[in-house]
């Protein structure tokens, strides 16, 4: 479990200016959102990417500060505590550690001779037929476009060597893999920036300049995205030393350990739907259960009722007969009221009798 963390309004705005909110919540013990809401619920401004890009660069940025009097922004923040490291986070970690044992390292070579097919076919359909004796791919390609599809090479020969398969490739860097019963979107393309950056060639950067946005700029570095098969995304960006001293490795552990978790969720939601098909069963038959002993009871409530008659009719019978039993002159319809009180108890004690029958 984490520590509860005490902060005041004015401290919390210091910090989120200062480092992006993630690696604030993340020093915090909190989840990125955690600390996100707290910031909207305390009415906390908070920086946009631009503002980091901006910084990054060197250039002028402004702080947005708060709108409230002292008194508000010395209040203690409530956070509440949210442990990052989670069932489901400390999984995902195993699982990672698992495919990490077994990986062999990738290998980034700028060799194309030993290049994946897919990549081959890539530097083919771009070599020049007239020249292409003459020139080689690393000459007619710029080094950023080397590095980034030396990589891709890399990544693809791991995925396949992991029983993976490639199910698309854009040269854009879009691929569509499969991993087991996981289908992932993956990205590996140059990361752009907003802001230019020293030592860049932008006119020969790239011999593909259309597979890029044009109001942005390049950079040295790599993103790195993969989708998963909930539709969420996990971005990264690593600088060409990175990739090349375990970078890339890191991300094809992440990439197939989504094999593991895909077979582990799959198996938790089958023992999920199992148990609330069995919760469901149980219920019914409580429900039965239920509805089997309400009719029992609405019965019984029904013959108490008759029961209830005929005492009442019986006390009344013999109410008239204390009246009027011994008068010769009580009659009705011209028939002496004893034999009418003597027929009306032969009959209630013939339905009483029928009564019984039912209930035993």
């Amino acid at each position: 479990m984490t520590e509860k963390t005490t902060i005041t309004v004015t401290e919390l705005h210091k910090l989120v200016w200062q480092r992006p909110v993630s690696k604030v919540a993340a020093e915090m013990g909190l989840a990125s959102q955690v600390l996100s809401n707290c910031c909207k619920a305390y009415k906390v401004p908070t920086p946009s990417s631009a503002y980091w890009s901006r910084k990054a660069f060197g250039k002028s940025v402004e702080v947005t500060p708060l709108q409230h009097d002292d008194e508000y922004n010395q209040q203690i923040v409530d956070l509440p505590t949210v442990p990052v490291w989670n069932e489901e986070r400390r999984q995902i970690i195993l699982e990672r550690k698992l495919i990490a044992s077994e990986l062999p390292a990738p290998v980034i070579d700028e060799d194309f001779t030993k290049a994946h097919p897919i990549v081959k076919n890539w530097i083919q359909d771009v070599m020049i037929e007239s020249v292409a004796d003459l020139v080689s791919p690393t000459q007619l390609m710029s080094k950023d476009d080397s590095f980034r599809l030396s990589v891709t090479s890399a990544f693809l020969k791991s995925v396949e060597a992991a029983g993976g398969t490639i199910a698309n490739a854009d040269i854009r860097g879009y691929f569509v893999i499969k991993v087991g019963q996981a289908v992932l979107k993956i990205k590996i393309r140059q990361k752009m920036s907003d802001g230019q950056r020293k030592g860049i060639d932008l006119a020969n950067w790239t011999i593909w300049p259309e597979h890029h946005p044009s109001r942005l700029f390049p950079t040295r570095d790599l993103k790195l995205a993969v989708t998963g098969y909930y539709g969420t995304t996990a971005e990264y960006v690593y600088s060409q030393s990175e990739l090349v001293n375990g970078g890339l490795f890191k991300f094809v552990v992440r990439v197939l350990a989504a094999k593991l978790t895909k077979e582990r969720r799959d198996i938790e939601k089958y023992a999920e739907e199992l148990r609330k098909r069995e919760q469901k069963i149980a219920q019914e038959k409580q429900n039965d259960t239920e509805e089997a002993e309400r009719k029992k009871w609405e019965r019984f409530e029904a013959q108490a009722l008759l029961w209830e008659r005929v005492q009442r009719n019986l006390s009344f019978i013999e109410e008239l007969r204390k009246q009027f039993g011994s008068s010769s002159k009580s009659e009705f319809d011209e028939i002496a009221l004893s034999y009418w009180l003597e027929q009306a108890k032969a009959k209630i004690l013939t339905e009483t009798r029928n009564l019984n029958r039912n209930v035993s």
